[in-house]
């Protein structure tokens, strides 16, 4: 038997933020209660939308087999009664047909008034008398509230939380110096010819000898990762509030009933300064941007669950995965196969290996001047500041000059899943000079790559990979900067410059205004020269995704009919690296883009303000605002001053 509590006073403490119905829990047997905050969408101006929530529950309800999906409906009417008073003709009758049909053939199990200021019953308690599920429903006046409680006794029981085990590794009991003298031993043990694969398979017996891995139950309990450093204070504190809630119902004494409110306060006070206490530590001993990402999230309940196509039966979901990846193909919508990108789990010892050889193949490309002079992703000195900061310098100097410009934001579909692995070997030798061991660590590197894809609890088979190289990894993203060096060459011979940053490639090119026909069509037979080579070394361009703008003075603009040689469309505006550009260079759309998503992280942060202190509220802040900011911030340079008043205004508020 389970009692509900669906009354006003709970929410007061727990879902006067949320709006709703606040739901307090008493499980039989002395065990822990539970609160519960329910959004019902009645507390709202939204006649339309308040009506769609009553035609739902009443649906719910009225279309449940009696065997299954047994409901309860509660809610405070008042607003759906102001909705009746306020309506208009067709909502009134929206509202209408939705409260008769909630009501109709259902119990509301509330006899008596619940709302002192009225007289009116408001707090409602719905449901079908034949299911059985409420034993009983009475109100309950010991609520400090303009609400009465409605208590309602359930016949359900208390679900049983299935066990969680882990698979774990006590690492900390390691013996370091009996573990060191074992790797060493074995080290030496193993030939010259050893693969990764030998290595790692050894380095892992060698850690289930020194500390084997183990099953362990995981505590299924929901407590919050607060609670342990007040539990003792928490649970007296509650003890305290409850024998202080039974003295004032049963005195009926105005002292008794302040003694309850003050020991309900402690409580709430206890929680609070906990709370703060935990968040704060955790976000100001944060090491890295990842934790500090990391615990924002959980503070902010953002949810870690994936999503994953829903009309592929999950047993066949990481074959079915594993199969797309491996066999390459040329909206995000969950269910199209090709808006998922593979990213690798490599071992460490794999990642490990990599940056090793990363190190020294980078030391040999820039030594010898070989390293793409456009490209600049993994360059000291170089980011995507510099790259967007030297594409506007170009733009903006030939504005000046009077010239028209295009910039052309070229996408590839799948670029490291389609790499081909020979040409990519017969790059490294003839264009870089790799031979020898260096040429064949990377033939064994590239060669006899498999993989199996993981979703939910299923693995797929393994698959043998015969193109790409493995996005996740260290060396992929320089292996396909190598792999289309030939690319700027290629461009520069249409009189076009190019800007790469990693697989990303922009073409732009300036002239006066009486060429325009003739540069629209060079810089078509630009990009029809790269979709050709790009088919060539099994690349592909995606046309959706590739964008143009023909940059333009403000004061001057397009003449009425531009030239449509271009097979892709020109835009008015497109995102570069993470800046929205505009064809006439202007900050206007960036900004406020901008200043939008600084609004969005101000809002979360403000509702968990009351959980942090000073310092962690100021690292939130500058990580999740400010740093929007510093973002590519030198292209900001001399924009206007309503532009500069938006930004100040974002700080203000922060």
């Amino acid at each position: 038997m389970t009692e509900f509590d669906g009354g006003e006073g709970m929410q007061r403490e727990k879902a006067v933020r949320s709006g709703g119905a606040g739901i307090y829990i008493k499980y039989p047997g002395g065990r822990e209660e539970e609160h519960i905050s329910l959004a019902t969408g009645l507390y709202s101006t939204n006649f339309k939308a308040e009506a769609v929530a009553l035609q739902k529950g009443a649906a719910h309800i009225e279309h449940s087999p009696l065997s299954s999906n047994n409901v309860v409906f509660f809610s405070d009417a008042k607003s759906v009664l102001q909705a009746l008073d306020t309506a208009r003709d067709k909502e009134l009758n929206d509202l209408s047909s939705a409260l008769t049909s909630l009501c109709r053939a259902h119990t509301v199990g509330v006899q008596e008034p619940t709302y002192y200021r009225s007289g009116h019953i408001i707090d409602w308690a719905v449901y079908r008398e034949d299911d059985l599920l409420v034993n009983s429903c009475a109100v309950n006046h010991m609520i400090s509230s303009d609400h009465a409680a409605v208590l309602c006794t359930l016949n359900v029981a208390r679900p049983q939380r299935q066990p969680v085990y882990r698979t774990v590794r006590d690492v900390k009991a390691i013996d370091r110096d009996a573990f060191k003298a074992d790797i060493t031993a074995m080290l030496q043990e193993l030939s010259p010819d050893v693969t990764a694969q030998q290595l790692e398979d050894g380095l892992r017996r060698l850690l289930d000898k020194h500390a084997s891995a183990t099953e362990r139950r995981v505590p299924s309990g929901r407590t919050s990762p607060w609670y342990s450093a007040i539990s003792g204070q928490l649970r007296q504190a509650k003890r305290d509030r409850r024998r202080a809630e039974r003295r004032w119902q049963k005195s009926k004494l105005t002292v008794d009933e302040k003694i309850f409110w003050t020991a309900k306060e402690a409580v709430v006070e206890l929680v609070q300064r906990a709370k703060e206490d935990y968040w704060s530590s955790k976000i100001e001993s944060s090491a890295s941007t990842k934790a500090l990402f990391s615990t924002s999230n959980r503070l902010l309940g953002k949810s870690k669950d994936s999503t994953l196509p829903t009309d592929i039966p999950t047993e066949d979901l990481s074959d079915t995965f594993s199969d797309f990846f491996s066999s390459k193909k040329p909206s995000l919508d969950p269910n199209t196969l090709k808006n998922y990108c593979p990213v690798s789990n490599l071992s460490f010892l794999s990642k490990i290996t990599e940056k090793l050889v990363l190190s020294q193949l980078s030391d040999y490309l820039h030594s010898h001047n070989l390293f793409p002079t456009t490209q600049s992703a993994y360059r000291a000195g170089h980011s995507t500041e510099t790259t967007l900061v030297r594409v506007m310098n170009d733009l903006l100097r030939a504005m000046d000059g009077g010239n028209l410009s295009i910039l052309t934001l070229l996408d590839l579909s799948a670029a490291f899943d389609t790499i081909d692995h020979q040409i990519l070997l017969d790059r490294l030798h003839l264009s870089f000079g790799l031979s020898g061991t260096a040429l064949t660590w990377f033939q064994s590197y590239l060669s006899d790559r498999t993989q199996t894809v993981s979703a939910g609890n299923h693995t797929s088979k393994t698959s043998t990979l015969s193109l790409g190289v493995p996005q996740g990894s260290v060396l992929g993203p320089v292996l396909f900067i190598l792999y289309t060096k030939p690319l700027s060459t290629l461009i520069s011979h249409h009189s076009v410059s190019s800007q790469t940053f990693a697989d990303d490639t922009q073409l732009r090119g300036s002239w006066p205004p009486d060429q325009l026909d003739s540069t629209i069509r060079r810089v078509q037979d630009c990009v029809d020269d790269v979709k050709r080579w790009m088919t060539c070394k099994k690349l592909k361009l995606n046309d959706d995704k590739t964008e143009v703008l023909l940059i333009h003075p403000k004061n001057k603009p397009l003449p009425p009919s531009v030239p449509s040689s271009i097979s892709v469309g020109i835009s008015s505006s497109a995102r570069n690296l993470g800046v929205t550009f505009t064809d006439t260079l202007s900050m206007d759309k960036h900004i406020p883009n901008m200043c939008r998503s600084a609004y969005t992280e101000i809002r979360k942060i403000s509702s968990i303000r009351h959980l942090l202190s000073f310092d962690a509220t100021k690292t939130l802040v500058r990580s999740l605002i400010l740093s929007k900011f510093d973002y590519c911030n030198a292209l900001l340079t001399g924009i206007p001053q309503h532009l500069t008043d938006k930004l100040q205004k974002v700080q203000h508020s922060s």
